[in-house]
């Protein structure tokens, strides 16, 4: 007997059953904790969210300070409106932010700031419930957060630089179409963008649609820092046997143009089959007019034929261009002189001059010059610019962020004219884009459809030069289903980090989100703690 008890203390089976069943309760309280900890941390997270908006709202209202916080309740309340009173009135106070010692003391003044603090607790009825941890006696966690924001931060200019290419109008499989959400989410930034507009100049915005090309408007037609030498320029002239009645002298496969019965640009002429003969008679008798070429390029104008001599099939022509009136011009513009097609040197003369170019390729609509958004009336006017777009053409992206860039540029002579920058002044360029750059004015893909490496590095240039001037730059680059396109370009354009300011999608969707995203980083620029 004595044997089997010493046997049966010595016994160990089944210690870890015992082991286990002593310790579950510590494992349940273990694992209950990261739950109820990862909901308190998402919750926290929307809560700071709320205090952010109700702390600017409250800023704009100022100095009226009932005003302020009643401003701030509401929109604490709109932000987390199924989680009780979470901001009291009594919670908002109003103040003067130092910015050199970077203190708030409420009731001080100046008045330019407004701090708030958002609860929930159980002494407000709305503190957050555990699941878990409510099995050891904890049935609920307070939560607080805290945000100041200033009156007086950086005014905001922002250039939104907008890919037009005929790739926008892809969809995804929802059926959204790249252009379609482009424009939602534009509009929606817009209407961020505003609620930190308490006065007229707070919010400047411009609108830059690109292809290979910027369309600036024909109202520009006579300014004197256009050069028209590209826009005048001929193909090669006609032999001196090509007259009235005869072939026309050039072809599709030998030249990329051939040519159409008047001066009058026609984007259909190139695709004709057979092409007309030179005109024997009427208004164009003896006029010899290019179409457009592989490119797009229009040649603006016609050769005559004035006879010198010889009768019948001897007859000798001699030819001189005549170019079209600058009336003809459609608004487009191509790259500068480099390296000004990386600078933001005013355009004035010599090779800072802007290159007119009629193109079959043309953006739609012409860029939006640097003005205020403040009211409901300048969201209607942005919203109509924004919803003209339209996706056609190849893709120059370095055109794009230069003549963004421009248009952030103080003096850049458009209508109006860029104003002189204010102090505390932040500029910014939301660059879009879908794919990679196909052409500029110095060289192009094989049918626009390889990416041109020397049109990156332009682009690249462009955005380096700009954000050593201090702009700072956020790029969305959309893939539908990775298929398309290259990142890198826009990656490198990106301000630091790169994971703050570089988007990468491959949703039609996610076009609307990531706008939303970059309006609330902006204006999280403006939040001081």
């Amino acid at each position: 007997m004595i044997k089997r008890l010493c046997r049966f203390w010595r016994d160990e089976r089944g210690a870890g059953t015992v082991f286990m069943v002593a310790m579950l309760p510590a494992f349940l309280v273990i694992a209950g904790l990261a739950i109820d900890a990862a909901n308190a941390f998402r919750t926290r997270a929307i809560l700071q969210g709320a205090a952010d908006a109700a702390s600017l709202a409250a800023t704009l209202a100022l100095p009226d300070t009932n005003a302020a916080t009643a401003a701030a309740v509401n929109y604490a309340q709109m932000n987390l409106p199924n989680s009780g009173a979470v901001l009291a009135a009594a919670d908002v106070e109003s103040g003067h932010w130092d910015a050199a010692t970077h203190t708030f003391t409420k009731g001080a003044v100046p008045l330019n700031s407004v701090r708030v603090t958002t609860r929930m607790t159980a002494a407000g009825g709305n503190a957050l419930p555990t699941t878990f941890l409510n099995l050891i006696g904890v049935d609920h966690w307070d939560i607080s957060t805290q945000a100041v924001s200033v009156a007086d931060q950086p005014k905001l200019w922002v250039a939104l630089v907008l890919d037009n290419s005929g790739s926008m109008s892809e969809a995804d499989n929802t059926h959204v179409t790249k252009i379609s959400a482009l424009k939602t989410g534009a509009k929606n930034l817009l209407s961020t963008l505003m609620t930190a507009s308490a006065h007229a100049g707070d919010v400047e915005v411009s609108i830059t649609p690109f292809t290979k090309h910027v369309e600036l408007g024909t109202a520009y037609a006579n300014a004197s820092w256009l050069n028209w030498s590209d826009f005048n320029r001929p193909p090669p002239a006609p032999g001196n046997k090509v007259g009235p009645g005869s072939a026309c002298p050039w072809t599709i496969s030998a030249n990329g143009f051939q040519c159409q019965t008047s001066p009058t640009n026609n984007a259909n002429a190139r695709n004709v089959k057979s092409p007309p003969s030179v005109p024997s008679s009427g208004a164009y008798a003896g006029y010899i007019c290019p179409t457009s070429d592989a490119n797009g390029h229009f040649y603006n104008g016609c050769y005559n034929s004035v006879k010198t001599g010889g009768k019948g099939s001897n007859t000798t022509y001699s030819h001189s261009w005549i170019a079209n009136a600058k009336s003809t011009w459609t608004g487009c513009v191509m790259d500068r002189d480099q390296d000004y097609d990386t600078l933001d040197t005013l355009p004035t003369t010599g090779g800072t001059m802007i290159w007119p170019e009629n193109s079959t390729y043309c953006p739609i609509p012409a860029i939006t010059p640097l003005r205020t958004l403040a009211t409901s009336d300048d969201i209607t006017y942005f919203s109509t610019q924004i919803d003209a777009l339209n996706a056609s053409g190849w893709t120059n992206q370095g055109i794009g962020v230069d003549v963004g860039w421009l248009s952030l540029t103080p003096g850049m002579p458009l209508s109006p004219v860029t104003p002189a920058l204010p102090n505390d002044t932040q500029r910014y360029i939301v660059l879009f884009s879908d794919g990679f750059n196909t052409f500029n004015r110095w060289t192009a893909s094989p049918n626009g459809n390889v990416r041109d490496t020397a049109a990156d590095i332009r682009t690249e240039l462009a955005c380096d030069n700009a954000k050593e001037e201090g702009v700072v730059i956020f790029t969305v680059y959309v893939d539908l289903n990775g298929t398309t396109g290259a990142s890198d370009v826009l990656q490198h354009c990106a301000s630091e980090p790169k994971s703050d300011y570089f988007f990468s999608l491959t949703t039609s969707g996610a076009i609307i989100t990531t706008f939303d995203k970059i309006g609330q980083r902006i204006m999280k620029m403006r939040l001081v703690h």
